[in-house]
């Protein structure tokens, strides 16, 4: 099914530095944490609001080849190089193209370019349908999915978004539109695969189709709660919960996809075990599966605050549950640091050692209040799927730090020392002989200087990195589509 939009009116642009900036603080939703300014602005000259396809590519056809091209998306998006630009940038704002279709007969559904993921999971489940969707709504669907498209619940059992997507559109630095699929001609079909783990480096991306996996696939999912009354006590458990992890989630195998499992820490010392168990789970019951965390806590002397594994019946309730959490991320403005590091399979007592006693405990979490580290499966179907130029392909063990509180209550100071902190976990992650840090798009810090990783990382290995470089060099020539996540690279 074809989405197709018909243009009467002439098409919105913003011109002055007024309307520029006010559009600007609408569109910011966080400022990087590596930003020590007050505020965050824009400095593009020109700001367009095409709604189809067509109103992008004459946009892009009619600019002079050096101009720089910036693409902002229907969601948030954390260092917000797009959003702010430069003064000699022109910014396309896509989130009019929101829009969704499902076509029920190939199990498949169709989004715009300014699309979120919120809209998509509600098409999905109205569908009877299951994606492997991230658990923030606000997050734009073909950002997310151009950047890999890791989910941490859902990934193990049904790979990354962007291992799901049949056919995409993109309009190229000369104002074509190409039709790509994983079935094109050789040149197109490269193109295709370059373009999922390439972010928008490569053009702009102005619709996408996923294939749907059934609901069924499924079964149960909840929560494991702790209160682990302080920091070392937190840090203490976080070793029970990954070795459990390691031994009774990974140590199922690296191709199995029966359970996921995530545990995220935050500043008030508590732990959240999540479980989702798929339609390939067997042996114990579920309940049963989780028994050594019960009698970890126990013996802790830790507070058990949910316990309850099966309290999501549905795809979508899990896919949902922590929307209203990332809603109340709010600052003025939010500032945000995100890292990740993770193995390529399962982590070895060291490395669980490293992420609970600095990960986490060197961590900034008591001065940046909304802060939280994430501990996540992946492998499973990842393995199986299609190969795609992102380092989350290739990992089973995957570690987020984000690091976000509101500067406007934080001194220059405090906001240079919490900067200070990351910056020295990240990189003594980065002498851990066992760690590979910065292998995601998504969760990498696309402004932060002092941290050095390599493309060959960040796109899952050498020859995928050289192609998506050689594609970009070829699609454009002269870098206008610069304000992307692997500007560094690219």
């Amino acid at each position: 099914m074809m989405h197709t939009t018909t243009t009467t009116t002439k098409m919105k642009e913003l011109t002055t530095k007024q309307e520029i900036e006010s559009w600007s603080k609408d569109r910011i939703w966080s400022q990087s944490g590596n930003n020590q300014s007050d505020q965050v602005s824009s400095g593009a000259q020109r700001v367009y609001f095409p709604k189809s396809t067509e109103e992008v590519s004459r946009v892009v056809k009619a600019l002079p080849a050096d101009t720089p091209i910036a693409v902002v998306g229907g969601g948030c998006e954390s260092a917000n190089l797009a959003v702010s630009a430069n003064k000699d940038a022109v910014v396309l704002d896509v989130g009019g193209m929101d829009w969704v279709e499902v076509d029920s007969e190939k199990n498949e559904v169709t989004v715009g370019a300014g699309t979120r993921l919120q809209a998509l999971a509600h098409a999905v489940r109205d569908a009877g349908g299951a994606l492997p969707i991230g658990t923030g709504g606000v997050v734009g669907c073909i950002g997310y999915t151009v950047n890999g498209g890791i989910s941490g619940y859902f990934s193990r059992r049904l790979g990354l978004l962007g291992q799901r997507v049949m056919r995409l559109t993109l309009v190229t630095r000369d104002g074509a539109i190409r039709q790509l699929t994983d079935a094109s001609a050789e040149e197109d079909q490269q193109l295709f695969q370059c373009v999922l783990g390439g972010g928008s480096a490569l053009g702009i991306v102005t619709s996408m189709t996923y294939s749907m996996a059934s609901e069924t696939i499924f079964q149960a999912g909840g929560q494991f709660i702790v209160n682990c009354n302080d920091p070392a006590g937190q840090q203490d458990f976080m070793k029970v919960a990954l070795t459990f992890m390691k031994e009774k989630v990974l140590g199922r195998g690296e191709l199995d996809d029966s359970v996921s499992m995530e545990v995220v820490a935050t500043p008030d010392s508590m732990l959240i075990c999540t479980f989702i168990f798929f339609d390939t789970f067997e042996g114990v019951s579920r309940r049963d599966f989780l028994e050594e965390l019960r009698s970890a806590a126990e013996t802790a002397n830790h507070t058990v605050v949910v316990d309850n594994v099966t309290q999501w019946s549905s795809w979508f309730e899990a896919a949902s549950c922590l929307w209203p959490v990332i809603a109340s991320m709010k600052g003025s403005p939010l500032a945000m640091l995100q890292h990740c590091c993770g193995t390529v399979g399962a982590p070895t007592k060291g490395d669980i050692e490293f992420v609970s006693n600095v990960w986490l405990g060197k961590s900034p979490l008591e001065q940046a209040k909304q802060s939280i580290i994430e501990v996540r499966t992946l492998g499973g179907a990842i393995l199986r799927g299609r190969s795609i130029p992102t380092g989350n392909a290739r990992h089973q063990f995957f570690a987020d730090m984000i690091i976000a509180y509101d500067a406007g209550t934080c001194t220059r100071k405090d906001a240079e020392t919490i900067a200070s902190q990351v910056n020295t976990v990240v990189q003594k992650a980065a002498l851990n002989p066992g760690l590979i840090v910065d292998f995601s798009g998504t969760h990498s810090q696309p402004d932060d200087a002092a941290h050095v990783t390599t493309g060959e990382t960040i796109f899952g290995g050498a020859e995928l990195y050289e192609r998506v470089k050689a594609t970009k060099a070829i699609l454009d020539t002269q870098n206008s589509f610069r304000f992307h996540p692997f500007h560094k690279f690219l």
